[in-house]
């Protein structure tokens, strides 16, 4: 994780990765009400205060967990709480948090937004919200590479020598006489 202050965009940026597991991934980012910083990772989810401060689990159950995307909407908790909503490998999730001067805390633990039948068959990588509720991006999970067949060094082989084939065959042949019946 990188950081630099967003009013100065010239600024060089900093490594902001205190607190967070060694050969980390994150996913996704998502900013509370108070501007906590919340990070999704392939090792769970974790929040910060402030860039540079120590980065922090804010739910051990989703600890080793790959959380892919975060959404936050209001709650409707009537003391300013906000709903959490946590796109993973296992579909959608929610969680109320709550902020208390430089702290945040998970009021309860994450609960699947539907049946289990209901929820995705591939991880939820997006989430926004819309005019009638949540939409949900999930799809496969793919990892980009350069890729090679294996033998291809073959393959690339047999058709240079079918196009040798091929021009040899097209070529008219120099020792076929000319037709002269006419």
């Amino acid at each position: 994780v990188l950081s630099a202050p967003a009013a100065e965009p010239d600024s060089p940026w900093q490594p902001n990765n205190q607190g967070l597991p060694a050969d980390l991934n994150v996913f996704g980012f998502g900013t509370t009400r108070g501007e906590r910083l919340l990070a999704g990772t392939d090792k769970g989810l974790y929040w910060q205060s402030q860039p540079g401060q120590p980065w922090r689990s804010l739910v051990p159950e989703l600890e080793g967990k790959r959380v892919l995307s975060l959404h936050l909407t209001p709650s409707s908790d009537p003391k300013g709480a906000e709903q959490l909503w946590i796109g993973g490998d296992n579909g959608l999730y929610s969680l109320e948090i709550a902020e208390q001067g430089d702290e945040i805390r998970a009021l309860g633990s994450p609960r699947p937004a539907d049946l289990a039948e209901n929820q995705p068959e591939r991880g939820v990588s997006g989430i926004v919200s819309g005019a009638d509720g949540l939409m949900i991006s999930a799809g496969g999970i793919y990892d980009y590479r350069p890729t090679r067949l294996p033998g291809w060094h073959w393959i690339a082989l047999a058709g240079a020598v079918l196009i040798l084939i091929a021009a040899w065959l097209l070529v008219p042949s120099k020792d076929v006489a000319p037709d002269t019946t006419s």
